[in-house]
């Protein structure tokens, strides 16, 4: 008990500083990982206090020396910087409005606040305060979709405001994104449980709740698969050799019989989801979810096809496809800016077919960052951008906004941990 008070102290009341500008330094780190699991407005309120305390650095950094070798050395630094002149060359050959473009080009660019967040944290003790809001904040927003079951009234929510079945216990938007905020919470709550030691129970308790709430209680097919993604990585991570297949097989068993048992969830859901695709293939109906998908999948690739090297440029998917589609383009896409919820394909049709590829090499610096991270951040690492791999091959997760900007603020506070602490182990290695 002593332990858990003492760790709730350390990351909600005890600044670990008296000076006033680590004091703002910390206040900064706080929001920033709080604000993800908070409304859109708090979100982006979030990422100006981010860009903000980045061009304060010289004054922040003055409070607190950093742990490890300079961010340069950083591939993710070296791999973010590259890709985001891609990104903004192509504007030189897009087809799209300038102001279009830009905009566009702003929401492709938050990849680059996780480099962001290397730079703005400096050391352990920071990333382990800044995680610690996060997990306040992601508990709250996870009580919240289980108070909406029970029946409480939550007025400022999405599930009080329209009680549909498919948004009857979203919090803040629908149960896509919330599903997958909960997939990435449980990720990190597991994973680090033993940064506080006091408080290892309730982070396995917030694990469990927020996997729970998306098997029981949310239709999202992408969330049940990323949580299912979550769950063995769990098991891989813990568990010793010659238990993990026993488990995995244990697990899917297990997930097989809730499919059948709950009903109208995951077994109606998957019926519904081979009527979708039989009805694409056998009449070409694009106006169900799946439907909609494959359909803006098949005209991206013809994209890709008659320009695979250069690409269309940054915010020209919606005009692209819908240039190849023809009189029906506005029945099937609206006549907003669209997305093909592809993250891999959205990058192709921008970039060429070094899109995705640079996709993945952004994810691929991020582990290579890791390397030498205690195990439990590497695995809470490898957790999430799994997550986030798998949520893209049927959602633009990066482009969209929220569930973007929760995995760009995770995916950071998770590799600035890694970045800060691989430093400090070498270091004592050394001495």
């Amino acid at each position: 008990m002593e332990s858990a008070a003492r760790d709730v102290w350390y990351f909600t009341v005890n600044l670990p500083s008296s000076s006033l500008t680590a004091r703002v330094h910390l206040a900064a780190l706080g929001f920033i990982a709080f604000s993800v699991s908070l409304p859109m407005a708090w979100v982006s309120l979030g990422k100006l206090a981010l860009l903000l305390a980045i061009f304060a650095m010289p004054w922040l950094a003055r409070a607190s020396d950093p742990s490890g070798p300079p961010l340069q050395h950083s591939l993710s630094m070296r791999i973010s910087l590259a890709i985001g002149l891609v990104w903004a060359v192509s504007l030189l050959w897009t087809k799209v409005a300038p102001l279009e473009g830009l905009h566009a080009l702003g929401k492709h660019l938050k990849f680059a606040e996780v480099v962001m967040l290397m730079a703005l944290i400096r050391n352990p003790s920071q990333a382990r305060w800044a995680m610690g809001w996060f997990l306040i904040g992601q508990l709250g927003l996870v009580l919240q979709g289980w108070l909406l079951w029970v029946g409480v009234p939550l007025p400022w929510t999405t599930g009080f405001k329209h009680p549909s079945d498919g948004l009857r216990y979203s919090v803040y938007s629908t149960y896509l994104d919330q599903t997958l905020l909960y997939a990435g919470t449980a990720a990190v709550s597991w994973h680090l449980r033993k940064r506080w030691p006091g408080l290892a129970l309730g982070c396995i308790g917030l694990a469990l709740a927020a996997i729970a709430h998306n098997f029981l209680l949310q239709p999202g097919r992408t969330g049940w698969l990323v949580s299912l993604a979550v769950l063995g990585s769990a098991l891989l991570s813990d568990l010793k050799p010659r238990a993990r297949r026993t488990t995995l097989i244990s697990v899917l068993v297990m997930f097989a019989a809730l499919a059948g048992l709950i009903p109208g969830s995951i077994s109606d859901r998957l019926s519904l989801s081979i009527k979708e695709i039989q009805s694409y293939v056998q009449t070409g109906n694009a106006s169900t979810s799946i439907g909609f998908r494959m359909r803006a999948w098949s005209l991206s690739i013809q994209a890709v096809a008659r320009r695979p090297l250069e690409g269309y440029g940054v915010g020209s998917w919606t005009q692209t496809v819908k240039q190849i589609e023809g009189e029906r383009a506005d029945d099937i896409f609206g006549t907003a800016t669209s997305n093909p919820h592809q993250e891999y394909l959205l990058w192709a049709v921008s970039l060429g077919i070094a899109g995705p590829a640079m996709l993945l090499a952004w994810m691929g610096a991020m582990v290579w960052d890791a390397r030498r991270a205690p195990r439990d951040l590497r695995a809470a690492l490898f957790s999430v951008l799994t997550a986030l791999a798998i949520a893209s091959l049927f959602n633009s997760a990066l482009y969209d906004a929220l569930v973007g900007d929760f995995f760009v603020i995770t995916l950071g506070l998770l590799v600035a941990w890694s970045w800060r602490e691989d430093a400090v182990d070498a270091q004592e290695t050394a001495t």
